[in-house]
């Protein structure tokens, strides 16, 4: 979910392109906004506090009262008959089943293999369309790190590194301490959203984007595509092609990514990458809108934010499709795992 900061500021710039109608809302225009409270809220920089979330959201700004609320009530992703496993996700999303979630035992995995054989139960051989179905998520990019780099491991096939260059960006370079700007120091930096200065791929691996490249064939940031052919200078990739065995092919190159700390002593760099990173695993916050057959949660870190449990578990169409990993929990008499679930207050849900 985006900061209100974001919807401020396109209210401002459409005020100020249209100034006959500056004392309007976006100058009239019609704006329609989508989203659901129970999902992740806006991340806050050094505040992990669902608080923060809250302020930081549309609805928590001036313009949020001005809009016309229409409420969805009918959940598009989870199978029909799935009545029982839709109201549990509900009272998860909402809080309402309480700061503990109990995994029931049929759901439950006992080691991170066992997880993995779950989701790609037919190996990485299967067609474009099945593999991008199947999807692990965990709360913290160390987990997720840790899982892309073991199941990338699996894969027969030579692996391919791409390092990338990095360069300072800074008005007055004489200002700066030359430490703060050492290249190497750069390498090793990977804020979110940007590539990781090193990306090592093989043929089979499952990637995600990073940012838009093409929204008319719909390569957005967080699409999913699988690698077909590895080039120095060039990803080939396939997508999801609705109706079809076989996906979209479509070529990558290396682009330009910014990064600007805005804290007094942060470092602002340009880095020329390949917009991507490896995607077997995701974090839940850059999983929102995607929608899996077969899903593994790893809660070797527990949710800590708002809406993490529920945006987890509510990827995957059925319980029979989920199965979860909790090492170091203990089970419940019934041999079910309780998992902490963050929901914020002053959020209304009806």
């Amino acid at each position: 979910m985006l900061n209100k900061i974001v919807f401020e500021n396109v209210d401002k710039l459409c005020r100020t392109l249209v100034p006959q109608n500056k004392d309007r809302p976006f100058a009239g225009k019609v704006v329609i906004l989508s989203g659901d409270w129970k999902q992740s809220l806006p991340v806050v920089r050094d505040s992990s506090s669902p608080g923060a979330s809250v302020a930081a959201s549309i609805l928590s700004s001036h313009l949020y009262p001005l809009f016309q609320k229409f409420r969805l009530i009918q959940n598009m992703r989870v199978i029909p008959s799935e009545i029982q496993f839709k109201d549990w996700l509900y009272t998860i999303g909402t809080g309402t089943i309480g700061d503990v979630v109990n995994i029931p035992p049929n759901m439950i995995v006992n080691s991170r293999q066992e997880l993995y054989e779950f989701v790609f139960d037919q190996g990485f051989t299967l067609a474009s369309n099945e593999l991008l179905k199947r999807l692990i998520l965990a709360p913290t990019n160390r987990v997720v790190d840790s899982i892309n780099s073991e199941l990338i491991d699996m894969i027969d096939s030579p692996v391919h590194e791409y390092l990338s260059i990095d360069n300072p960006t800074i008005e007055n370079p004489l200002a700066c301490y030359a430490a703060d700007y050492d290249v190497a120091q750069l390498n090793r930096l990977t804020p979110n959203g940007m590539p990781a200065h090193s990306i090592k791929l093989k043929v089979g691996s499952i990637i995600v984007l990073l940012q838009n490249l093409n929204t008319q064939k719909s390569l957005c940031n967080g699409t999913r595509l699988i690698v077909t052919n590895l080039q120095s200078n060039l990803i080939e990739a396939e997508t999801i092609n609705i109706g079809s065995d076989h996906g979209i092919r479509v070529g990558i190159c290396r682009t330009r990514n910014s990064y600007v700390d805005t804290h007094p002593d942060g470092v602002s760099f340009e880095r020329f990458q390949f917009p991507v990173r490896v995607a077997f695993c995701m974090t839940i916050t850059k999983a929102q809108g995607q929608t899996c057959e077969r899903l593994g949660i790893d809660f070797c870190d527990e949710p800590f934010a708002h809406g993490q449990l529920y945006t987890a578990l509510s990827r995957a169409r059925s319980s029979e499709f989920i199965r979860v990993f909790a090492p170091g929990k203990k089970p419940n008499n019934d041999r079910s795992i309780p998992i902490r679930n963050v929901v914020a207050n002053g959020i209304s849900f009806d």
